[in-house]
């Protein structure tokens, strides 16, 4: 799973796109809400509470790490235009779901895990606008090991280790990887593949017009509510900006081509795969003028 200790402070990644990418997702919230706000049904408040737990969360990180960007004001509306948000605007007195508020003040996406009565792990609560080829409709209410059933290989090597890793983490012991994926799009919002690029790739223009798609996941337990927080990061770079990183080309290449068949087909590279080991290939043995 290639899991590693989070230092708390790290919890939230900030970076220059932050106000265009909070107004991307109120756009998306705003145009397209039933593909990106998702609650499972909610007897007894349970997670109502729990979200409302990570919005509480993330408002007291995001004021006291990073002061220059978040602050608490006159709850009117948010100056994200000039990146600055004003949490109290974003979380409060609009009639929204707290898991909304969530994903409204992070460019981070955020899933909400509770255990049901059998103690599996449900995804009970999502606001995921930056979605990597998955339909949040589709997944919301299901348990971990049922969301990941179209992952080649998940039910047999994966499913056991991550529900224990869900069963034993712990408040003030948060986690993190990272998981990477290759696309031919740029769109963040992208719950399916869409049309097939016109024209088609070939491994001359693979580089630039090709995109590594890298999700920093971090995994937190609240302490209150008992739910885990799913945290989801999405960064995206052309392919051909790897060329600036030694080594980068090279290793790219040999997970490519170590990637089991079953593996190649989830991810796409049905589509684009023999572009893109060519430009690979061609990136590290240029050939000869």
């Amino acid at each position: 799973m290639g899991l590693r200790p989070l230092d708390d402070g790290a919890w939230i990644e900030i970076d220059q796109s932050l106000p265009e990418q909070l107004l991307h997702k109120r756009r998306l919230v705003e145009e397209h809400h039933g593909d990106v706000v998702a609650t499972s049904d909610d007897h007894d408040a349970s997670i109502r509470r729990a979200a409302e737990e990570l919005r509480g969360a993330l408002a007291g990180h995001l004021v006291s790490r990073h002061p220059e960007r978040y602050r608490y004001g006159s709850q009117t509306v948010p100056a994200i235009s000039v990146g600055v948000v004003d949490v109290g605007a974003v979380s409060f007195g609009d009639g929204r779901h707290p898991i909304e508020h969530a994903g409204l003040l992070t460019q981070e996406d955020w899933c909400l895990h509770l255990p049901d009565p059998d103690g599996r792990w449900r995804l009970v609560a999502a606001s995921v606008c930056f979605p990597t080829r998955w339909v949040l409709a589709e997944k919301i209410g299901r348990t971990v090991g049922a969301i990941h059933d179209p992952v080649p290989g998940y039910r047999e090597h994966l499913e056991a280790p991550v529900d224990r890793f869900l069963d034993r983490l712990r408040p003030g012991r948060p986690m993190w990887r990272l998981n990477w994926n290759l696309v031919d799009r740029p769109e963040l919002f992208q719950p399916t593949a869409g049309d097939p690029p016109d024209p088609p790739l070939g491994p001359a223009d693979a580089g630039s017009r090709m995109w590594l798609r890298v999700e920093r996941q971090t995994f937190v337990r609240l302490p209150a509510s008992g739910a885990v927080v799913f945290g989801i990061r999405v960064h995206r770079d052309r392919l051909d900006s790897i060329l600036g990183v030694p080594g980068a080309a090279a290793r790219l290449l040999a997970a490519v081509r170590a990637m089991p068949e079953a593996t190649r087909a989830d991810k796409g590279f049905d589509r684009f795969g023999d572009a893109v080991t060519g430009w690979l290939e061609r990136a590290v043995s240029p050939p000869a003028r």
